[in-house]
């Protein structure tokens, strides 16, 4: 069921809230605003975000601020989530799947921290739990 809606939406934008900084300053600058998320293109993939890191370059981009930032940015290195959707030329991951991803918060579309996130899938990996967690019991 679900990867029937994910293939229904898949060529499709969606609306979803991200965080983002409206200017320059301290926690008092950070707002949530509705933005439309484009549908991934050719080796994309369309991440439903549930946990995005808030790491310390994260503050550096509202205080003291990126050089030459024109725009609100959405901030954020890192997420974990769900793949929505794919675009056409991505094999390797699937709809449905439990990811991590990197991501880079200087992009047009902003960082990590926000409800969907399109990204390239070479920037995303397959979260593994059972492998890690009988990686670490065997050291």
């Amino acid at each position: 069921m679900k990867q029937d809606m994910a293939a229904r939406s898949a060529n499709r934008s969606l609306t979803s809230k991200a965080v983002t900084y409206k200017s320059l300053g301290g926690y008092e600058v950070i707002e949530f605003v509705e933005r439309t998320v484009r549908a991934p293109a050719a080796g994309e993939v369309r991440i439903e975000v549930k946990a995005a890191g808030v790491n310390p370059a994260d503050i550096l981009f509202r205080d003291p601020g990126w050089p030459n930032m024109t725009s609100n940015i959405v901030p954020g290195l890192d997420a974990a989530g769900v793949i929505e959707s794919v675009g056409p030329g991505v094999s390797s991951l699937h709809p449905g799947q439990k990811v991590i991803a990197a991501v880079n918060p200087v992009r047009p579309e902003g960082g990590a921290q926000a409800q969907h996130i399109v990204v390239p899938a070479a920037s995303v990996v397959r979260y593994l739990r059972v492998f890690l967690w009988r990686r670490l019991l065997s050291c």
